[in-house]
């Protein structure tokens, strides 16, 4: 069963989503949506794989903006 970690918001969100990393100087930015998306973007939910079931392993991005609308997903295969 998937496990949810802690939201990520604010500034931190909208860096993430516009470069793929956490990083405030990314070597190679990996935008995830385009900047339209990601200066409306309020928090990430970030939910990953259960390590306890054997299989595929990834994580998965939802944004949503101040409303609680979904914005879109980004799911990262092979963590």
């Amino acid at each position: 069963m998937p496990d949810m970690q802690s939201p990520i918001v604010g500034d931190q969100a909208r860096r993430l989503a516009r470069n793929g990393s956490l990083s405030s100087r990314p070597v190679h930015s990996h935008p995830w949506w385009p900047e339209e998306v990601c200066a409306k973007i309020d928090r990430l939910v970030w939910v990953v794989s259960s390590l306890d079931d054997s299989g595929d392993c990834w994580q998965e991005f939802t944004a949503y903006d101040n409303s609680g609308r979904v914005l879109g997903t980004h799911r990262v295969e092979g963590y």
